[in-house]
C-alpha cells in the first residue's frame, strides 16, 4: 500500500433489513446477585446472524435495536457493528467478529503499541509523531511511529491486550492489518482506562495527545 493518504476500505456500520415476521425481541433481563446493576437485552435475527444490544437504561436496547433497523433497511453494503457506552452500560452488535482492512483504524493500535513501550517517557518527537497521527489522522506520522517501533513490538501490545482477532498483514503492509469491529471497541476501552486495561495509569494517553 502506498505511502500517502489511506483511503478507508471499510465503512463500519449495521445493516439491518426489517423483516415483517422478525420484529425486535425484548427478552427477559439478565438476572444475577441483587446487588447487580440490572441489563436488559433486545435480540433481532438477520441473515442467520443476530442484531443484539444490552443496556443498564430500562428500554434502550430494544429501542435501539429498532432505530437500527428502522434507518437502516435500505442499505445492501457489507457491515459490522460493535457498539459500547460506559455510562449506560449499553453495547450493540451485528457480525462484529467478521474481519476487514484496517486502513487509518490501525492508528489506535500504534499508539497502544508506544504507550505500552515507552509509558510516558516520550520524546519531543514522539509526542509530535503521536499527536499528528490521532488528531490530524496523519499517515506520514503513523509511518514513522511504525517503523520505529518495529512490527515485534506492535505484536507486543496486540498480544499484551488480547487481540487475537487483530491480525498485522504478512507483507508489511499497515493498512492491511485484519481487524473486527469487536476488538476495536476493546482497543478502545483499554486505550481509556477500562478496568484490566493493559495500560496502567502511568502508561495511558492524557491531555498531550
Amino acid at each position: 500500500m502506498a505511502r500517502g493518504k489511506v483511503t478507508s476500505m471499510t465503512v463500519f456500520g449495521v445493516v439491518v433489513l426489517a423483516v415483517a415476521l422478525n420484529p425486535v425481541i425484548p427478552l427477559i433481563p439478565k438476572s444475577g446477585p441483587q446487588h447487580a446493576p440490572r441489563t436488559e437485552h433486545a435480540a433481532q435475527r438477520f441473515k442467520g446472524r443476530t442484531v443484539e444490544c444490552t443496556s443498564g437504561r430500562p428500554g434502550l436496547a430494544e429501542t435501539l435495536v429498532r432505530h437500527m433497523v428502522k434507518s437502516l433497511e435500505k442499505r445492501s453494503s457489507r457491515v459490522s457493528i460493535a457498539l459500547y457506552d460506559r455510562t449506560s452500560r449499553t453495547s450493540c452488535t451485528y457480525r462484529a467478529d467478521v474481519h476487514y482492512d484496517s486502513a487509518s483504524t490501525v492508528k489506535p493500535i500504534v499508539l497502544g503499541a508506544l504507550l505500552l513501550a515507552r509509558g510516558t517517557r516520550l520524546t519531543g518527537e514522539e509526542r509530535s509523531l503521536a499527536r499528528e497521527m490521532i488528531v490530524n489522522s496523519d499517515n506520514d506520522a503513523t509511518y514513522a511511529l511504525w517503523d520505529l517501533l518495529g512490527e515485534e513490538r506492535i505484536q507486543d501490545f496486540l498480544d499484551e491486550a488480547g487481540l487475537e482477532d487483530t491480525n498485522l498483514n504478512d507483507a508489511g503492509f499497515m493498512g492491511l492489518t485484519q481487524i473486527t469491529a469487536r476488538e476495536q471497541v476493546k482497543l478502545l476501552q483499554l486505550l481509556t482506562g477500562a478496568h484490566g486495561s493493559v495500560l496502567s495509569p502511568r502508561n495511558a494517553p492524557t491531555s498531550w495527545v
